[in-house]
């Protein structure tokens, strides 16, 4: 299914919109009733946009509400939810070596304690199929955090992230591996 019709289909409104319009004008000059029975299937056909809309989630939109749901779970320090987005084959090269998921949310676990005074925003999403192997998407993004994690206290600069997700077996789009990049272009290794 295209992605201007399930992920954005404000042209198609538009196209709908416009049709009515015509409908309604045809109609008031003419009185001729076909022209309310085409308005009544715009209308009927705007209503089927609007589920498939609301209804199919497509795998970028999956990877986008995951992205969301990663960085509440972060503010959160909710080490469960984290741990239930990022895949098993999670593997991503830190600043001293390789860091697998068992290690991250460990380090998760103890820099990330239950507080409120962390805020995490992401926005700016571009969601892409990278070549190379398939079930594999790269999602790019802008972040801002606020707060404290590890004693360190962050101060809201905004900074790149590029992530990676696999579509693991049961289906579901996973964090598999992550890049953090600074307003200045320096590559930062998060965690430690």
């Amino acid at each position: 299914m295209s992605r201007w019709f399930t992920e954005n289909p404000t042209s198609t409104y538009l196209v709908l919109a416009t049709a009515l319009l015509v409908c309604a004008i045809a109609f008031g000059v003419t009185h001729r009733v076909r022209y309310l029975l085409f308005a009544a299937a715009v209308v009927v056909l705007a209503g089927v946009v609007w589920l498939v809309d609301s209804l199919v989630i497509t795998d970028r939109e999956q990877v986008v509400r995951n992205t969301i749901d990663l960085a509440r779970a972060v503010e959160e320090g909710n080490i469960d939810r984290i741990g239930q987005l990022i895949s098993e084959k999670f593997y991503v090269n830190g600043g001293t070596g390789g860091i697998k998921r068992k290690e991250l949310l460990d380090r998760a676990a103890r820099a990330l304690p239950q507080t409120s005074d962390r805020k995490v925003e992401v926005w700016d999403f571009e969601v892409e199929a990278p070549k190379g192997p398939p079930g594999v998407l790269e999602c790019t993004c802008m972040a801002r955090a606020t707060g404290t994690v590890e004693g360190r206290q962050f101060d809201g600069d905004p900074f790149h992230l590029r992530l990676w997700y696999i579509q693991d077996p049961d289906g579901q789009w996973r964090l598999w591996r992550f890049e953090v990049w600074d307003f200045t272009g320096q590559r930062r290794y998060f965690p430690g």
